[in-house]
Order: structure tokens, then C-alpha cells, then sequence
């Protein structure tokens, strides 16, 4: 049990980590970014790290094709378009969409 939670916690930081680098190139990149469901959630959480993340599901005003062009042109990261109602990449690790 200790090491589950220990390893909720690494998690939880390590997407806490990328959630920062990814506002801070949208934020350089004037788009706005909100985040949706998981880590957004756990904020509410008595222990924010103890809520299950899985990926980091962003919304980016209406600018989810420019965003997607930015991060594909500056990390040459590829971009999933096979899902119906939103795009898919990886980034350092964390599953985004």
C-alpha cells in the first residue's frame, strides 16, 4: 500500500511538472490554456497527489489547431487526429488531450 501511494504521488508530480512547462510555452505562445478533469479535480482532493491523474486533458479556447501546429513545430511531437472530438500527443512522458 505505501508504495502505491508513493508512486500516486511521483505521478502527480511528474504531471504537475509537465503541466508547467506546457503553460508556460502556451502562455509564450499567447494561448490560453484550462485544465480539464484530472488534475484539475484533484485540487478539491484532501491530498491532491492521492487522486489518479491518467492524462492531462487541456482546452485551449478554440485554438486547438494552432496550439497542436506550436507544439508539433517546436518539440516535433506528432499529433493523434484519430480521435472524434479532440487531438492526442505526448508530451515528456504525460498523455495529453
Amino acid at each position: 500500500m505505501v508504495g502505491q501511494v508513493s508512486y500516486m504521488e511521483t505521478c502527480y508530480e511528474e504531471c504537475r511538472d509537465v503541466i508547467k512547462e506546457l503553460v508556460h510555452f502556451y502562455n509564450d505562445q499567447a494561448i490560453k490554456m484550462m485544465l480539464l478533469k484530472g488534475y484539475g479535480l484533484s485540487r478539491y482532493y484532501p491530498v491532491s497527489a492521492h487522486r489518479p491523474i491518467g492524462d492531462i486533458d487541456i482546452y485551449n479556447f478554440g485554438l486547438w489547431q494552432f496550439a497542436d501546429q506550436m507544439v508539433h513545430e517546436r518539440f516535433g511531437i506528432e499529433i493523434d487526429y484519430s480521435h472524434e472530438h479532440h487531438t492526442v500527443f505526448t508530451f515528456n512522458d504525460a498523455l495529453t488531450d
